[in-house]
């Protein structure tokens, strides 16, 4: 297929945005080399209606590259909208060291709140895993792990009902958990149940997240443990 039906295509979709026109044109950059074998399953979903762009363009955000692949143009689009300094870009586009792990998080208030809860949840559990870091040789592993899963079970419970107020309550008092400010898994779970609480009842979506959101560590790791974690939610595959 020549270039300039390819564009056609692509103008089409642009014009349109209807799903089968986006996996027509998706066919095309197959076809032509443009886009690899992985991507056939994703174009597949888009193409039956089962995959919605919004979710694609969420998954690309958050640094799929196949999902990136499809619509890099829109991905990137969304990401210099959600940051004026555009310090989001460099994350989406794989280099988290050179851009705002945080606002980068914050973004996917865009989509919905929820997803930045779920950003929080997956920072923690990942340094649950790597406990006893931050802690002496005489400190309390248990205790400590206690405490991280209990603000990870507060933040879960009210991620899964939002609309109540005693699960709300719950999180914000595992949100003003003290005396474990060293122990960065209690610091990330304990973020965790303060977004919960700060997104419960927030409209879905909403650009202004707000100071609800705090990733406690920014190491370019933390990229990956969130896409990790959220992308195959995004795409529906979890």
């Amino acid at each position: 297929m020549s270039d300039d039906r390819r564009r056609e295509l692509e103008r089409r979709y642009r014009a349109s945005g209807n799903p089968q026109d986006w996996a027509e044109w998706a066919l095309a950059r197959r076809r032509a080399g443009e886009l690899g074998q992985e991507a056939d399953a994703v174009i597949e979903r888009i193409a039956s209606g089962e995959l919605s762009r919004e979710r694609v363009a969420l998954a690309g955000y958050l640094g799929d590259p196949v999902a990136l692949a499809l619509d890099e143009h829109e991905v990137i689009r969304l990401a210099s909208y959600l940051s004026a300094d555009l310090e989001i870009v460099p994350v989406v586009l794989g280099e988290p060291e050179a851009g705002d792990l945080e606002a980068w998080v914050r973004g996917l208030a865009h989509w919905d709140p929820s997803w930045c809860v779920l950003a929080l949840i997956a920072v923690a559990e990942r340094l649950r895993e790597g406990m006893p870091d931050g802690l002496s040789e005489v400190e309390d592993l248990e205790y400590y792990r206690r405490l991280t899963d209990r603000a990870l079970g507060a933040a879960r419970d009210c991620l899964a009902d939002p609309e109540s107020d005693a699960k709300r309550s719950v999180a914000l008092e595992h949100a003003h958990a003290w005396g474990a400010e060293h122990v960065p898994a209690v610091r990330a779970a304990v973020a965790a149940a303060e977004a919960a609480a700060g997104a419960a009842g927030r409209p879905s979506p909403t650009p202004e997240p707000g100071p609800w959101v705090e990733l406690v560590v920014q190491t370019p790791a933390v990229a990956e443990w969130i896409r990790l974690a959220l992308v195959p939610q995004a795409l529906g595959l979890a």
